[in-house]
């Protein structure tokens, strides 16, 4: 076994060693969500201990959709969730999944996860909450009331898609009345703006959307712009608009890809990133995020302590993070910061003094990085997951 599925799997016993804690995490925070009194506690109690023991079966890469599984979820709809909608019952999971996966951060960053593992977990507890989300729908039965027709508008289907509220049989109807083949791949993007979407903005971006220019699938969604795009292009982002985009995705997949590109545009927009951003363009930036123990150790460490000790701290963290965009290159730095190589040294060798940093050591320099990145985020949301 790799060191990092060993590390993985510790992870995933510390969860499990804590699933009465993670049960009351769970039951405590259901009780904000406002169809709370619809809930019954005690069949509750049961779902989120299966919440816990699909999570670490899934660290340890089994398999939960067998036929017991499955009747568990729509034993869920049916006795405990029994007066809610679909969209209420998967809005109820998601909150109980979301105190796992701060769980799982949590220790991750004590135990010192690898940060490619931690992004490994999260992901997979991503796709696990997705994964569960649509079976919960699913047990509900059609999630289109009777008047179809005008729930298969353009804007109407596509939320209704990229949310996840569509059966299969729903899902493949709408999408064949808006010209779609089943097996055609596309690709899901989400378009930020500072303040609202405008016209201009979706008038924009139309010609970007599969189906233009008679039915361009496109719409306004959460004060964002979210669309299909084929397989084979990206839509071209301009000025300071941030657009999210998944990878190829099947039809039957737009909800997990909306999920994924929803994901990249918060992480993106987090860093304060502009133009067409995915999931690989991220890097480690995720991970940044999802470990903000290490990120702020890292960052007292590399950034704060300048900011502490020298009225030029920003002159040189920025200095330093030049450098590293040039490849540590000194000619080229010194070029692009307008000053002598004597000088950029004697900066680099103040920023050593201060951090101890050995900025011709690899280890060193991805420490650097990682600190100033997170940095970077702090300012540029407050939003930022910490």
């Amino acid at each position: 076994m790799a060191a990092t599925d060993v590390a993985m799997a510790q992870v995933g016993r510390a969860l499990e060693a804590s699933t009465e804690t993670l049960i009351s995490r769970q039951l405590e925070a259901l009780k904000a969500h406002p169809h709370y009194p619809a809930l019954r506690e005690l069949d509750l109690r049961h779902s989120a201990l299966r919440n816990v023991r699909r999570t670490v079966v899934c660290m340890g890469c089994g398999d939960l959709l067998d036929g017991p599984e499955y009747d568990h979820v729509v034993s869920t709809v049916l006795h405990v969730l029994p007066d809610l909608g679909p969209e209420e019952v998967v809005s109820a999971y998601r909150v109980a999944m979301s105190v796992i996966r701060d769980a799982f951060i949590e220790e991750a960053s004590r135990s010192g996860l690898p940060a490619a593992a931690a992004a490994t977990g999260l992901r997979m507890i991503w796709e696990l909450t997705d994964r569960y989300s649509a079976l919960l729908a699913a047990a509900h039965g059609p999630a289109m009331p009777c008047d179809r027709a005008h729930r298969r508008t353009r804007g109407r289907y596509l939320k209704l898609a990229f949310c996840g509220e569509l059966g299969k049989s729903d899902l493949e109807l709408g999408a064949a009345q808006l010209g779609l083949a089943p097996d055609l791949p596309v690709r899901v993007f989400r378009v930020r703006v500072a303040g609202q979407p405008t016209q201009r903005l979706l008038r924009q971006m139309e010609p970007q959307a599969l189906g233009w220019p008679a039915e361009p699938l496109l719409t306004a969604i959460d004060n964002d712009l979210a669309g299909l795009s084929t397989g084979r292009c990206q839509p071209a982002a301009a000025d300071d608009t941030l657009i999210a985009v998944s990878e190829p995705v099947m039809l039957s997949q737009i909800h997990e890809g909306y999920v994924r590109a929803s994901h990249v545009l918060d992480t993106a927009h987090r860093f304060g990133l502009h133009g067409v951003i995915t999931s690989s363009g991220l890097g480690l930036r995720s991970a940044i995020l999802a470990m903000p123990s290490t990120s702020q150790e890292l960052m007292a460490k590399y950034v704060s302590a300048v900011e502490a000790s020298t009225p030029m701290a920003a002159d040189l963290l920025h200095t330093v993070e030049t450098f590293l965009q040039c490849k540590r290159r000194f000619q080229h730095t010194a070029q692009v910061l307008n000053m002598h190589v004597n000088s950029l040294r004697h900066r680099l060798e103040r920023y050593r003094e201060i951090t101890g940093a050995d900025l011709a050591d690899t280890e060193t320099v991805a420490e650097v990085w990682w600190a100033l990145q997170y940095g970077h985020a702090l300012e540029a949301s407050v939003d930022v997951l910490v």
